[in-house]
């Protein structure tokens, strides 16, 4: 039996456009109006309010369509399915830090939701009241910004297999990321670390080779012999980013090369990393040894060459390029972090206060 809902637009005499369903269902049409207005006019004000207007719309046509298709309208009920358990079984089939953070997800969910609770309940002011709970925890913005990314990704995954008719939360926004510090090392820092004993020795090749090449943590992991090799008097890697899934060429120096070790068997790994718990507590202590007063993480080190490049004259499309990132303005946050323009303006600055100066 064929059923359809359907977001309707209508235009009425004072110029205001009013939202309603078109429901059709068992051969029969009936219409449904929802007091949401569009208003005339192309300012901000005016923008927003439409906007969220669409966003309601929406999201009830989204209701009644899976009302429809659950039966209320005489139409027979899917099978629906338990959200916690659907997630679980995306976290499944993640590896690395995306399964983990999945998993983490998966966790909170089990805390947050009743045990009922399917993906037919999903709406978008229950993924707003669970964005507000994130917060309420005490988990930072960014954090939040994370979690509740990966929770939509579940909820597309959800619609594009068919297990949501309707996207629930198609048009809502997301919560937005704010931009956080860089930590960084200085060539001094780098050099105090190199110089500096660490418990364990592959944890210390590892980050340095991460400071000489940019890699990411899960891609330097992941790299094995096959990956590596000789053309044109360089040591090349090929290899795809676990994060973006992009294929890379990247060369690197006879430093890097030399931090890699003997080479070995072609599915042997370069780095045989312990957990990554495990060699977050090497690098801290690490860190302390060395007398560096930053807290030092893997991630710190690709953070070092994109600052590192660009201090010594790197343009920054090609840092971009040896960082791997799809989106220039991706890298640009690095040259905020040194902006040397912006140096040279200040120390124009004349002398104001030594009045001995004053004729």
């Amino acid at each position: 039996m064929k059923h359809s809902v359907k977001l309707r637009r209508r235009k009425l005499p004072s110029g205001k456009v009013s939202l309603y369903l078109d429901i059709y269902q068992g051969g029969q049409r009936s219409y449904e109006y929802l007091n949401l207005y569009l208003l005339p006019g192309t300012d901000r004000e005016v923008r927003e309010h439409n906007r969220q207007m669409m966003v309601m719309g929406k999201a009830v046509c989204a209701k009644r369509l899976l009302e429809v298709t659950e039966g209320k309208y005489g139409v027979k009920s899917p099978v629906t399915v338990p959200l916690v358990k659907y997630v679980r079984q995306v976290a499944d089939t993640k590896k690395g830090s995306t399964g983990r953070r999945y998993g983490v997800v998966k966790a909170i969910l089990q805390r947050y939701c009743r045990p009922s609770m399917t993906l037919a309940d999903i709406t978008p002011a229950w993924l707003a009241r669970f964005t507000a709970y994130l917060k309420a925890q005490g988990y930072a913005r960014n954090t939040v910004a994370v979690y509740s990314a990966t929770l939509r990704c579940v909820i597309n995954q959800a619609h594009r297999e068919g297990l949501l008719p309707v996207n629930p939360i198609a048009g809502v926004r997301g919560v937005g990321f704010e931009e956080t510090n860089r930590t960084y090392l200085t060539i001094d820092e780098v050099r105090k670390l190199a110089a500096a004993p660490c418990k364990n020795e592959v944890t210390k090749r590892a980050f340095l080779f991460g400071c000489l090449t940019g890699m990411r943590n899960s891609d330097i992991r992941a790299i094995t012999w096959g990956d590596v090799h000789d053309q044109d008097g360089y040591t090349r890697i090929i290899f795809r980013q676990r994060k973006t899934h992009g294929q890379e060429y990247l060369d690197i120096n006879s430093q890097a090369a030399a931090l890699m070790g003997e080479r070995g068997k072609p599915g042997d790994p370069v780095f045989p990393l312990l957990s990554w718990d495990g060699v977050r507590k090497q690098l801290i202590a690490w860190g302390k040894l060395a007398k560096i007063n930053k807290h030092v993480t893997f991630h710190v080190s690709r953070h070092t060459f994109a600052v590192m490049m660009l201090e010594l004259g790197t343009d920054i499309y090609t840092v971009s390029k040896l960082l791997g990132h799809r989106e220039l303005s991706t890298t640009q946050v690095y040259a905020k972090v040194l902006d040397k323009a912006k140096r040279e303006a200040v120390d124009k600055m004349p002398d104001l206060l030594n009045t001995e100066k004053t004729p």
